[in-house]
């Protein structure tokens, strides 16, 4: 159905829903890969150990590749760091993300979640080693954003859509067709048309 919307960019983590949502993504996509772009990130915890999270050489290995076992596919078309980890030396987070892509798992390497001198660090960190820089940013979405997602969808219009999740599992919303209200949210202090408390 969004494939034929023209939708063709899926978005993911590792953590949605502990794996679930590459699962279903990849059930869901299987036969049509040639037709999307996949992204997904790593570096939210997975497990009770110290190597279970972060940015590390070996987490990002390991979540990679099982990445890619849950979506079903030979590449991720965006992978992109879930956070800033500050504990692995950006070096070696950025070294590793190199490697995937001359491996070939990794098109394109993006970060989300972090903030404006993190991004200019990695990309001149990238810059000074020679290393693949970050081709996005996914940007936090505080509560107020979410009414700004919403207003581009409906019949005709085009643009992205977003919903208020936890680890994967939904936390509200509206039916379809509850029209919008305006408040003052409690996250910015300022009116946000469609916005939920």
């Amino acid at each position: 159905m969004c494939l034929d919307a023209g939708v063709n960019l899926f978005d993911t983590a590792d953590i949605y829903a502990g794996g679930e949502s590459e699962d279903i993504l990849g059930q869901a996509i299987s036969g049509r890969r040639d037709r999307v772009l996949l992204a997904t990130k790593a570096r939210m915890p997975v497990g009770e150990g110290p190597n279970e999270a972060g940015l590390s050489r070996q987490h990002l290995i390991r979540q990679c590749e099982a990445s890619l076992r849950r979506l079903g596919t030979d590449y991720i078309d965006l992978y992109q760091t879930h956070e800033w980890d500050g504990v692995t030396p950006l070096e070696e987070t950025l070294e590793m993300l190199d490697t995937l892509v001359r491996s070939g798992k990794v098109r394109y390497v993006g970060c989300s979640n972090h903030s404006g001198w993190q991004l200019m660090k990695a990309l001149g960190v990238s810059d000074r080693l020679g290393l693949q820089r970050y081709v996005s940013q996914h940007p936090p979405v505080p509560p107020c954003s979410w009414s700004v997602a919403r207003t581009v969808r409906g019949p005709g219009r085009r643009g992205a859509s977003c919903s208020r999740t936890r680890g994967g599992s939904a936390r509200g919303g509206w039916p379809a067709r509850e029209p919008a209200r305006a408040h003052t949210s409690r996250w910015c202090g300022r009116s946000c048309l469609g916005s939920r408390r």
